[in-house]
C-alpha cells in the first residue's frame, strides 16, 4: 500500500535497488545536491556586494562595542557561507566523479539504499557535503537577520520593520533545524552530524602515521585563522 510504502521512507527504509542503480542514485545525489549549493552561493555573492556597498557594515568611531561586534560577525557570517557552499559544490562534484570512476562490488546490493551506500563507503564526503550546504544556507540568513538587527540610525516604524525581519529570520533559522532533525536518517540530529564528522575527520585525515603532508600544512594554517579571528573580534 502506497500509506506503508511511505511510512518505510520516512522511517529511512532500504530501497531495493541493483548495483548500478545504487552508484547512479548516488551520483544523481550529489549533483541534485550541488545545484542549489551553487544557487545559495551566488545569492550569498550578490548580499556581499549589497551590504559592502551600502557602508552599513563600516566601522565607525561613534559605533558601540557591541554594534562593531555585530557588524564583525555579519562579515565573518556572510564570507562563511560563501566559502562554505563552495566547498558544498566541491565535494559533490569530487565524489560524482569517483562514483562514476570506479566500480564497486556491493554485497547484497538489492538491500541497499543509495544513501546508506554513501554513509559506509563515502562517509566524510557525504557528511561534509550536506553539513556544508545547510551550515552556509544558516550562515546567510544570520547575517541578513544580523544586519538588520544593527542600528543604523532608522526610528520609527523603519527599525521596527528592521527588528521584525531579524525575528523572523532568527525563528526561520530554528524551523529548519528542526524539519532537518524530523527528517535525518542514520543520525539522531544535526549536532550529531557535526560531532560524526569531527570523529571522522580527525580519525580518517588528522590521526595517521605517517601523517599527511597537506595535513601537516593544514593544521597550523587552521590555528593562525583561528588567531587572527581572535584579534579581529578583541
Amino acid at each position: 500500500p502506497k500509506a506503508a510504502a511511505i511510512a518505510l521512507l520516512r522511517g529511512g527504509a532500504r530501497v531495493l535497488m541493483d548495483e548500478e542503480e545504487i552508484i547512479q542514485a548516488a551520483y544523481d545525489w550529489c549533483t541534485n545536491l550541488g545545484g542549489p549549493a551553487a544557487l545559495v552561493a551566488g545569492a550569498v555573492v550578490a548580499t556581499i556586494y549589497e551590504t559592502m556597498n551600502s557602508g552599513n557594515l563600516d566601522l565607525k568611531k561613534g559605533d558601540e562595542g557591541t554594534v562593531k561586534i555585530m557588524k564583525k560577525a555579519t562579515r565573518l557570517l556572510l564570507l562563511s557561507a560563501f566559502a562554505l557552499e563552495v566547498f558544498s559544490i566541491f565535494v559533490t562534484t569530487v565524489t560524482g566523479t569517483v562514483l562514476l570512476a570506479k566500480t564497486y562490488d556491493i554485497p547484497e546490493a538489492k538491500h541497499y539504499s543509495a544513501i546508506s551506500f554513501l554513509r559506509e563507503n563515502f562517509e566524510f564526503e557525504y557528511l561534509t557535503a550536506r553539513l556544508t550546504f545547510l551550515q552556509g544556507l544558516l550562515n546567510w540568513l544570520a547575517a541578513i537577520g544580523l544586519n538588520h538587527a544593527i542600528p543604523q540610525g532608522e526610528t520609527g516604524t523603519t527599525r521596527k520593520i528592521n527588528k521584525l525581519v531579524a525575528y523572523s529570520l532568527c525563528c526561520t533559522g530554528i524551523v529548519m533545524i528542526s524539519f532537518w532533525n524530523n527528517h535525518l536518517t542514520h543520525y539522531r540530529n544535526y549536532g550529531a552530524m557535526w560531532l560524526r564528522w569531527f570523529v571522522v575527520t580527525w580519525t580518517k585525515f588528522v590521526w595517521k602515521w605517517p601523517p599527511q603532508p597537506l595535513t601537516v600544512v593544514l593544521v597550523p594554517s587552521l590555528f593562525m585563522a583561528l588567531k587572527m579571528a581572535y584579534e579581529a573580534f578583541t
